[in-house]
Order: C-alpha cells, then sequence, then structure tokens
C-alpha cells in the first residue's frame, strides 16, 4: 500500500520500530520492496536466533573454519539489512577469529550477543504491531490500516460503491483487532449503500485506531 507520493507508510512506522537497522538504506537496495525486507527480517532472526550456541559447539569440535563462516555470514546479513552495530562488530571478530583469538572472552564478542538480542527483540516488537491480512498475504501496520480506512472513507463520501470490495481487503485485519461489531456494521450499512452512515462508522474505526 502506497500513500499519495507513491511511499509505503510502512516504512516510517518500520523506521520508529527498529532504531537498531538503517531501514531506508536496506529498502533502497530492496527496490522498495517492504513485504520482502519483512520476510527478510524474520528469516534473519530465524537463522541466527542460536548463534552463540551454534558458535561454542563449533568451537568445541574443533571446527574453527565453520565457525569463521558462521559469523561471516552473520556479517553479510547484517550489511544487507543495514545492522551498523552487528555488522560492525561481526566484522571484528571475523578479523580476531582468523588471527587466532580466542573470541569468547573479548568483550566485543559480549557486544555482539546483546547488539543481536536488541535486533531480535525489535523485529519481535514489530511483528506484534502487524496485521497479517489472511485474504491478501498483505501485512498492515498500524499507520498503513489507518491510511487504508482514510481512504475506505474517501470512497464513502463520493459514494463510490467499489466501497465493499476496499472493506473486504481490510476486515481481517480489523477483526484481528477485536473489531468484529463495527466491521459488521459497516459492512451492513455499505450493502445497503446507507454511505453516509457507513462513514460516520468508518470514522468511528479511524479514531478507534488511533486510540490503541
Amino acid at each position: 500500500m502506497c500513500n499519495d507520493n507513491g511511499a509505503d507508510p510502512r516504512t516510517r512506522t518500520f523506521s520508529q520500530q527498529l532504531p537498531a537497522f538503517d531501514v531506508k538504506q536496506a529498502l533502497i537496495r530492496l527496490d522498495g520492496d517492504v513485504d520482502l525486507y519483512v520476510q527478510i527480517l524474520q528469516s534473519y532472526r530465524q537463522t541466527f536466533r542460536h548463534f552463540s550456541t551454534t558458535l561454542r559447539e563449533l568451537a568445541q569440535a574443533g571446527n574453527t573454519n565453520d565457525m569463521i563462516q558462521q559469523i561471516h555470514t552473520l556479517k553479510g546479513a547484517a550489511a544487507n539489512l543495514e545492522i551498523t552495530q552487528v555488522h560492525r562488530l561481526s566484522q571484528d571478530l571475523e578479523n580476531e577469529l582468523r588471527q587466532g583469538a580466542d573470541i569468547f572472552v573479548l568483550p566485543e564478542y559480549q557486544s555482539l550477543l546483546a547488539a543481536l538480542a536488541t535486533s531480535f527483540e525489535q523485529i519481535t516488537a514489530m511483528d506484534q504491531t502487524q496485521i497479517m491480512n489472511e485474504n491478501t498475504g498483505q501485512i498492515f501496520s498500524g499507520d498503513a490500516l489507518t491510511a487504508a480506512l482514510h481512504e475506505l472513507g474517501g470512497m464513502l463520501s463520493v459514494y463510490d460503491t467499489a466501497a465493499g470490495k476496499a472493506l473486504l481487503r481490510i476486515k481481517p485485519a480489523l477483526v484481528r483487532l477485536g473489531l468484529e461489531a463495527e466491521v459488521s456494521r459497516l459492512e451492513k450499512t455499505t450493502s445497503r449503500y446507507a454511505f453516509e452512515e457507513a462513514e460516520i462508522i468508518c470514522s468511528r474505526l479511524i479514531q478507534r485506531l488511533g486510540d490503541t
């Protein structure tokens, strides 16, 4: 979903929710594909959630080359996602490991684990504010859902009969927020072309979202 300027409103939301990430720069790499960005974020968290355990197991097995590869892979992922601190620390540790250092006693190692934890926490918090539309697979942030409701309200104000289809697109997201009753009333008024009444309900939904 894009606003009048052609920008996805989730970009600003993600920038606020992911302070450890340079969201704008990462999206430049992805040609502005926000849905792909979300998928890569989730893959990053899934791939590296056991990073410390994996690294120690490799160390115990004497697999230094695999340790280097593990850190190198993290470095690359952090570069692609523009997680500055994770990228810098993993690069430092990779260099130390190549020189034969015991990285587990280095302060950079603990700093990296802390930076990783912070990045995972921010992604998890972001996930909790995303509402997946089960019909279309589109992910809505609070701002994007509010923008969709404003768009629906605009359609209702000019008696656009396509408003019903617009409502169906965002209905699952609204229901997930516990707004079933309001959505049901909005559906009924829209289906019988009571657009003025439907516009009032839509305005109330926008206000409810603003209060959450």
